[in-house]
């Protein structure tokens, strides 16, 4: 029986580490691309012509980005802002997990590879697979990004200490 690999990427970088590792491991793989970036859907149908997609089937699950596009433009006070936010949320988490969850009742998955491990979707295609599994399907896509440039977050004087 052949391996069936999904893999999660929520940016360029990891999207393409998933490909590199997806090839490496051989089997089927599939890709869960969130769009936590404006060029995801280019990057799909630009992993799609290649001609060595490791990948049967790329999904895009709404992410940051979608959000703030489908928030952005109205005019309300700040408690409407904030009720519409939540709402589109809300509504975006629920097509995401439906998509993640057709995903994985469909093919299968035997592993989950994934770049960020703490996100909503990620946690969830982890879930849905060691429960189908009885196992940990879990595997780790490190880019080293954060790990050596630190949480961009903080504040610099505090960053360039602790790069020091």
């Amino acid at each position: 029986m052949s391996s069936r690999g999904l893999y999660m990427a929520s940016t360029p970088m990891i999207a393409l580490e998933a490909a590199g590792a997806a090839l490496a491991q051989g089997g089927r793989a599939q890709l869960v691309l969130i769009e936590d970036f404006d060029l995801a859907g280019r990057l799909a149908q630009l992993l799609q012509r290649w001609r060595d997609c490791p990948f049967e089937a790329i999904h895009r699950v709404p992410g940051r980005y979608t959000e703030y596009k489908r928030d952005a433009g109205d005019d309300r006070h700040e408690l409407g802002d904030f009720v519409h936010r939540i709402r589109v949320k809300r509504a975006l988490r629920r097509e995401s997990l439906a998509t993640l969850q057709r995903v994985d009742r469909e093919f299968l998955p035997d592993s989950v590879w994934v770049g960020n491990d703490r996100k909503v979707e990620t946690q969830y295609a982890l879930h849905l697979a060691s429960e189908r599994l009885k196992q940990r399907p879990g595997r780790y896509l490190d880019d080293g990004l954060y790990t050596y440039l630190g949480d961009v977050r903080v504040r610099s004087l505090f960053r360039l200490r602790m790069d020091w």
